[in-house]
């Protein structure tokens, strides 16, 4: 496989300098964060237990992987629609309440579904991937899936004000 010039790291390297696992934690810290706090918030799931099922999840993937690929496993934006649906179900008409089971079936079938495709890839390999799913075009459907999100982070970072006071919150802005 032929090495790409603009990645910092393949797959099975690690940082040798101090200031690059300064940055690639910075990375992963990065990622936890707006995955393990913003999914929740948007499904009204708990928070802690999004944290604790990542960090979980991370241990396992670095077990299975013998810690060649240093990859933190969290919650995912593809996932709000169908885990909004799952915790709905059966539940119309009623003022409150979640189907908590509904969201845990649905996540193991999931993960079920990733397990036997990832049993593929290791038996065939990924050319026949590479194939279906070429980088032209998953390069454009994240851009698009970035950009459809950019204007409701600039609304989210100039929505939040103090005390409903007309000027733009400086700390939420700073951050955004």
């Amino acid at each position: 496989m032929e090495k790409s010039k603009n990645l910092i790291l393949d797959v099975e390297e690690s940082p040798k300098k101090i200031h690059e696992w300064f940055l690639f934690s910075i990375q992963h810290v990065l990622a936890m964060l707006v995955a393990c706090i913003t999914v929740p918030l948007l499904t009204g799931l708990p928070i802690a237990a999004t944290i604790i099922s990542a960090g979980i999840g991370t241990f396992i993937y670095i077990l299975i992987t013998k810690g060649k690929s240093p990859v933190f496993l969290s919650s995912s934006f593809a996932y709000l629609s169908p885990m909004s649906s799952a915790l709905s179900i059966g539940l119309i008409g009623k003022a409150s309440g979640m189907n908590y089971l509904a969201l845990i079936i649905g996540m193991i079938l999931v993960g079920l579904i990733y397990c036997i495709f990832a049993l593929i890839v290791k038996t065939v390999g990924t050319k026949w991937l590479n194939k279906v799913l070429p980088p032209i075009v998953i390069g454009p459907i994240i851009m698009v899936i970035g950009l459809s999100l950019a204007g409701s982070a600039i609304s989210n970072i100039t929505s939040a004000n103090i005390s409903n006071s007309p000027l733009y919150n400086w700390a939420a802005l700073s951050c955004g």
